[in-house]
């Protein structure tokens, strides 16, 4: 089969999203001629010479298309301008191949809704992958938040697309907040125990406390660090260590430098960020917004005890159990810090954590999430043959 995979971020960049979709690419490669069109952002990572718009391995073509400067601004959001240069660049690349299953993250969400009202001969191939719903959250992001609003509700009324989702708990909001009505296949994010191999020997840090992600407002790190002061207090010992990157790192470099103890590692590569990873004492992530966790997933597996906050948004903070596969705390500085505090005098519960959370984070792995969406592909083009 001929398939293609649309996503904002991908390999060399590093988050959440962008591993499910390498994985996916090149799992799926194996079998499959697999296109990935993306974004050829102006930002490279560190260690990244330079970034190729067209790189072929194998299967597997990437195409890197340019959308102009700046498509994320500094407070994270996206710019309209590259969204609309994207979803013409998404349609223009459809409309010269033929596929027969296409899988569509969600964001931006307009370059569906292109795909979808120039292309009707590829209308019954879309897949919709969400990570998240936000329903009335786009408020809060003023007209640039109602263009979204707007966006997602098109998106989840289209006729004969198929729409999927990367959790339980985002195939609810689909089915409660937009009213899809329609059998959502869920295909759950994974972890690669492999990576771990060869670290069993590894010294864990005591008070070493590792965030890694991209560095945007719902991730919180500036709530992060000021919780970390507050443990600093009374644990002199203590560092963090914030892992990643994304539009705020000026900004949480600047925090950083204001505090002693806080390190910031711009775009670590992986090695090296499993490795911090299973160094650490604790993972703390206070996202508020989540559509599975992948990040979290990864510290468990790692044998990391980890520390999220409960947020009507974040996935993950409704998965576990509070005390029993990781720590929830509310979404303050106070809150976090006491959170820290736990798990550097409770020896117990810290162990209690490492081992219960290998045993959640055994549940996800990159196999199942591709036999399961392998499952959704063959059924899209069969049906639209």
């Amino acid at each position: 089969m001929n398939i293609l995979i649309v996503t904002e971020g991908f390999k060399p960049y590093i988050g959440g999203v962008e591993t499910r979709y390498v994985r996916l690419a090149e799992a799926l490669a194996a079998k499959h001629y697999v296109d990935v069109l993306t974004i050829l952002h102006n930002n490279i990572p560190a260690g990244v010479d330079k970034i190729p718009e067209k790189e072929e391995q194998g299967n597997l073509s990437i195409h890197r298309v340019d959308v102009g400067r700046n498509y994320f601004s500094k407070d994270g959001t996206r710019s309209l301008k590259g969204v609309m240069n994207f979803s013409a660049k998404c349609r223009e690349h459809v409309l010269r191949h033929e596929y027969d299953a296409m899988l569509l993250s969600e964001w931006p969400l307009l370059h569906i809704i292109y795909l979808y009202r120039h292309d009707v001969d590829s209308r019954k191939r879309m897949i919709v992958d969400w990570h998240e719903v936000w329903g009335r959250y786009y408020f809060g992001f003023g007209l640039k938040g109602l263009g979204g609003y707007i966006f997602e509700k098109l998106t989840a009324r289209l006729k004969e697309v198929k729409h999927i989702a990367v959790s339980d708990f985002t195939r609810q909001r689909l089915y409660k907040i937009l009213r899809v009505h329609r059998n959502i296949p869920v295909v759950w994010n994974g972890v690669d125990f492999k990576e771990y191999e060869g670290l069993q020997n590894t010294e864990r840090e005591y008070g070493k406390i590792v965030f890694f992600g991209r560095f945007v407002p719902h991730k919180n790190i500036d709530k992060l660090i000021q919780a970390y002061e507050i443990v600093r207090n009374e644990f002199m010992e203590v560092s963090l260590h914030i892992i990643g990157d994304g539009p705020l790192r000026d900004h949480i470099k600047y925090l950083a430098s204001k505090v002693y103890g806080v390190h910031v590692h711009i775009a670590l590569p992986r090695r090296q960020l499993i490795e911090h990873i299973k160094s650490s004492w604790i993972v703390a992530i206070p996202s508020s917004r989540e559509g599975q966790g992948i990040s979290y997933i990864e510290a468990m597996a790692a044998g990391t005890p980890v520390i999220s906050i409960r947020s009507q948004l974040n996935a993950f903070s409704s998965m576990v159990k509070d005390g029993e596969e990781a720590l929830i705390a509310e979404p303050t500085p106070n809150s976090l810090a006491a959170s820290i505090v736990r798990l550097l005098k409770d020896e117990e519960l810290w162990r209690n954590l490492s081992l219960r959370g290998m045993r959640f984070a055994s549940n996800f792995t990159w196999e199942k999430t591709y036999i399961e969406m392998e499952k959704v592909i063959n059924d899209v083009a069969e049906k639209s043959c």
